[in-house]
C-alpha cells in the first residue's frame, strides 16, 4: 500500500505511534499489577512470609482475572465502561487508589483523561458522534478516495488502511496499546473500534 502523507507516518516511514502507549482488545501481560498480600510463592508450589515483600507472583490466568477484577471495581465506582477504565488503568500502572485519587482531584477532566491519551468520554457525551461518523473522502495514507471512519480525535481513515495498521501494530511489533495513525495523535484505539477495524482473528 502506497502511503500518500507524510503527516500519517513516523519518521523513519511507518506508521505513527503518537504515544508510547498502544491499545488492542486484549489484556497484555506488560500490564503489569502490584498485588496483596505480602506472601511470595516459590516454584516449588510452596510459600512463605516476608516483612519485605509486598507482592505475590501470579501466572498469567490470574493475573487476567485480577486485572478484570481490578476493571469492574473502578467502573462500578465511576461509572465508566470497562475500556475506558482499562486504559485509565494502564496509564496509572495498575494502581486503582491512585487512579480514583487523581480522579475525584482532577478539576479538569478533559486534561485529566488526556494525560491517559484518552478522549473525555463526558466531552464526547456533549458532542455525541462528531468524530466517528463515516465520510467519503480521500484517505491521507493510500490517497484512494473512499469512506473514511475514525475515532474521537477526528482522524479519519479508509477501512483497509486501518485494518493494514492495526494488524501490524498488533502482530508484528507486538503492540498492546495502539494510537491513532495520525502522527503526532496520542489518542489510543479503544478495544471496540479495534475488533471492528481488524479483519484477522488472530489479531483481535
Amino acid at each position: 500500500m502506497s502511503l500518500g502523507s507524510d503527516e500519517a507516518m513516523d519518521d523513519d516511514g511507518a506508521f505513527s505511534d503518537g504515544s508510547e502507549s498502544d491499545a488492542t482488545s486484549t489484556y497484555s501481560d506488560d500490564d503489569g499489577i502490584v498485588v496483596d498480600p505480602p506472601v511470595i510463592k516459590t516454584e516449588r508450589g510452596g510459600s512463605h512470609d516476608s516483612e519485605s515483600a509486598d507482592f505475590q507472583v501470579l501466572d498469567a490466568e490470574k493475573v487476567t482475572l485480577e486485572m478484570n477484577k481490578i476493571i469492574e471495581d473502578v467502573a462500578s465506582v465511576l461509572r465508566l465502561s470497562a475500556t475506558i477504565c482499562r486504559l485509565l488503568l494502564h496509564h496509572y500502572k495498575w494502581n486503582k487508589e491512585s487512579l480514583l485519587e487523581r480522579f475525584y482531584e482532577s478539576t479538569d477532566m478533559d486534561s485529566f483523561f488526556l494525560d491517559a491519551n484518552i478522549i473525555s468520554p463526558f466531552k464526547v457525551a456533549r458532542r455525541g458522534d462528531e468524530g466517528l461518523a463515516d465520510v467519503v473522502d480521500t484517505c491521507v495514507i493510500c490517497c484512494n478516495r473512499t469512506i473514511l471512519t475514525g475515532l474521537q480525535c477526528s482522524h479519519r481513515f479508509c477501512y483497509p488502511c486501518w485494518d493494514s495498521y492495526l494488524t501490524t501494530k498488533i502482530m508484528e511489533e507486538g503492540r498492546a496499546h495502539v494510537a491513532c495513525p495520525q502522527h503526532n495523535c496520542p489518542i489510543i484505539v479503544d478495544d471496540e473500534k479495534t475488533l471492528a477495524l481488524v479483519k484477522s482473528e488472530n489479531a483481535k
